[in-house]
Parts: structure tokens; C-alpha cells; sequence
């Protein structure tokens, strides 16, 4: 059956973060609201059914993952991504954002360092600060219409933090590296060949990757998602990788993860994290939505990402021909576009006050993803292309009068 993503579904009032929270966060509610990482559209209707089904018999008490819900995960990965995974590889975590700093917290000290490429999903920066390691800050190589790794910066900033340490006389040093694919906030799905050098060079220095892998079911046709540790053996080993049904089947809400771990010494450990906090229960709707999406969601999944495509299409081709003066980076995965507004002439204040009081419309400001990217913000188009539509005829038209 075909999905209707044209639908308009009112959202405010439900405790939504996105809608009912823009007074407190852009101090104005009539705006559009196109920012925080979550689509427009109902989940799947096998999904909402999942959850209608098991809320009519009417207890909710403690319960557990079966082998259906580990076995869907595991199916999909095979059938979606082309990786063998085993069902004991899976941990559960109530998100990725606490499995990150589920992964800080585990696997370095105090006083290490954590790579973070920048721009970055700010939740990265607050893993590592706000447990007292140290960001080691390496910025992807922007080329005007694209990202990419620097890789010559990657090594150089990981060797002064290790010589600096050193001189310190501690035993600190870089241990971590939190990889984004497809990234947020550009957009990119990163090659295959890219991801071999980002393992070489973690094996090379003894740095676990932790990638977070949220949006790797959003990636559009010309591209192909590769899990890292997919890759070999060895980049298995020392890999972590984090995904979710959750931004793919509009199922954020319900805080169900998984966190992919082969090597058995890291899983150990990590499950230990978890249920030293009593969180490895989760919550029964989570569990049977998450294995209603993973087996019945592919079709509804290949329809999104058709709809997706015809709004970064169109969304791409409307810059290019009425509003020049931004410029978008053309997202490879992810429902996300990152906006160079440098062509505007405004400080980073005066970008966001443009697009929240001028235009209308609620973006995430680009300072939140690094210090280097204020000149920038990020748009969310997994909305209506009615709404899409009506964001950018208004911005065009705040443009024309700035």
C-alpha cells in the first residue's frame, strides 16, 4: 500500500519537542519548525498497529527482548546493509546518545582524548567535556560544495595531544574516535576507501571507533552505506557501532537503540555500564515497534526515500535558482541539510535572529556543531513538500529584503 508522506499531521500539543518547544527555544511559536532530527510523517502502519495491539492488554510490566526482536535487527543489517552480524553481538541502550557516553565513560580516563571531527552533532562535545576528557577537534576539509577527512589534520592533531601528554608525564593519551556515517550535520555517506583509512589509522594509533550509525537507512540512490566494522576482521574488533529504528521510522520517542559490539571483551564491559544503571529493561512498546519496523517497515522505507529525494531534489535546485547567496551542501544520507550562509554577510547572532524573526523558520544554528560553522545552520527536510515549499518561498522572500 502506498504511504500518503503528503499528509499534514498536527504535532503540536503532544508534548513534542520540536513544536511545543519553540517559544523556550526561539522564543517566538509561529515559525516553521525545521530543526531538531525528526521527520513529519507517521510511522508505518504495521508499526502503529505493533503498539495498539499490545497497549489492549492492558498491563505493562517488566519485560524482556525475545530472539524475534534480535533476530529482525540482525535481518535487516543483512538485507539492508550486506553485514553478517550475530545476535549476541546486540546490546540494548535506551539511545545512542547515552551509549556514547556509556562508550566515554567505559573505555578511557579522565584526562584522555576523544576525537571528535568537526562539524559535529553536539551531543559529541557534551560526551566527552562533561566527563572530564578532552575533545581533540580535527575539522573535515570543507571544499565548497563538499566534505571531506583530512586526514594529514587527523594525524597531526592526534600526535601533538599524545606529545603533549607525554611531556606532561601521564599515561593520558587519544583513545577514542566518535565517527558519524552518514554524517551529521553535511550530509556525508562516507566511501568505503575513506572508512579504510579511518581503520588503518585507528589500528595504527590504538584508537577504538565509536560510530554512530543512526541514519544509515537514510541514504539516497547514488550512494551506498558501509558499517566500518563491516569492513575486516580487525576493524571488527575495535569498532562500536550504534544504530536505531528510530530517525527511520519515526520512532525517536520511543528511546529503543542498539549498540553493535563484536569484540566480546568490549561488549562485556559496555553491558556491564548498562546494567550497572538498570537500564538494560527498556520499555515494552520500544521493543515491539522496533521488531515490527525491521520486519515489516522495508517497503514503507523505499517509498520515504523516494519522497526525501524529491524534496532535497527540489530543495537543491531551488537555491541554486532563487537564492543564491546560500548555498546547501548536498546531503548524500540523512534528512538533514547544512546551509553555507556565508554569502549573507551576517554574524552568526545575526543569521539566526535572520532566519527565527525574518524567515520564519527554526533551524539549528551552525556554532552548535563547532566553532568554525557559524557562518552555517542546518535545515531538516523530512517534512511535507507542502512545508518544504513554503519554507523556501518565504526565506527567498526575507532574502530579497534583507
Amino acid at each position: 500500500m502506498l504511504k500518503d508522506f503528503n499528509e499534514k499531521v498536527d504535532r503540536r500539543n503532544t508534548n513534542c519537542f520540536k513544536w511545543d518547544k519553540l517559544h523556550e527555544k526561539y522564543g517566538k511559536e509561529d515559525v516553521i519548525s525545521m530543526w531538531i532530527a525528526d521527520m513529519e510523517f507517521r510511522a508505518p502502519e504495521k508499526v502503529i498497529a505493533s503498539i495498539v495491539e499490545r497497549a489492549k492488554h492492558g498491563i505493562y510490566g517488566y519485560t524482556f527482548r525475545d530472539d524475534k526482536y534480535y533476530n529482525t535487527i540482525s535481518e535487516w543489517m543483512k538485507k539492508r546493509h550486506d553485514w553478517n552480524i550475530e545476535n549476541d553481538w546486540i546490546v540494548f541502550s535506551p539511545g545512542i546518545v547515552p551509549a556514547l557516553s556509556f562508550c566515554v565513560s567505559c573505555f578511557t580516563n579522565v584526562g584522555d582524548g576523544i576525537i571528535v571531527p568537526s562539524p559535529a552533532y553536539p551531543p559529541f562535545f557534551n560526551a566527552v567535556k562533561d566527563q572530564g576528557r578532552i575533545v581533540v577537534e580535527s575539522c573535515l576539509k570543507y571544499e565548497g560544495t563538499r566534505y571531506s577527512i583530512d586526514f594529514n589534520g587527523l594525524n597531526r592533531s592526534v600526535k601533538l595531544m599524545n606529545l603533549e601528554m607525554e611531556k606532561n608525564e601521564t599515561e593520558k593519551k587519544v583513545k577514542m574516535i566518535f565517527l558519524c556515517n552518514p554524517h551529521n550535520p553535511t550530509g556525508r555517506v562516507w566511501t568505503k576507501d575513506e572508512l579504510c583509512r579511518i581503520g588503518e589509522f585507528c589500528l595504527e594509533n590504538d584508537i577504538l571507533i565509536v560510530s554512530d550509525d543512526i541514519h544509515s537507512d537514510i541514504v539516497y540512490e547514488e550512494n551506498q552505506y558501509t558499517p566500518i566494522a563491516s569492513i575486516c576482521k580487525e576493524f571488527e574488533d575495535i569498532t562500536i557501532t550504534c544504530i536505531s529504528p528510530g530517525k527511520t521510522f519515526s520512532m525517536t520517542g520511543l528511546a529503543t537503540s542498539s549498540i553493535i559490539i563484536p569484540n566480546i571483551e568490549l561488549r562485556k564491559t559496555f553491558t556491564k555500564m548498562v546494567e550497572s544503571y538498570e537500564l538494560d529493561g527498556g520499555n515494552v512498546f520500544g521493543m515491539v515497534a522496533s521488531t515490527a519496523a525491521y520486519e515489516h517497515g522495508e517497503e514503507w522505507l523505499i517509498q520515504l526515500l523516494k519522497y526525501l529525494e524529491t524534496n532535497r531534489n527540489y530543495m537543491l535546485d531551488y537555491f541554486e535558482t532563487n537564492i543564491k547567496e546560500i548555498k546547501p551542501i548536498k546531503p548524500e544520507g540523512t534528512y538533514l541539510v547544512w546551509l553555507d550562509c556565508s554569502g549573507l554577510g551576517l554574524s552568526g547572532a545575526e543569521l539566526m535572529d535572520f532566519f527565527v524573526s525574518k524567515a520564519g523558520i527554526a533551524v539549528n544554528p551552525g556554532i552548535s556543531f563547532g566553532e568554525h560553522s557559524d557562518q552555517f545552520v542546518r535545515m531538516n527536510i523530512g517534512c511535507t513538500f507542502e512545508q518544504l515549499e513554503s519554507a523556501l518561498s518565504t526565506l527567498e522572500y526575507s532574502v530579497r529584503n534583507l
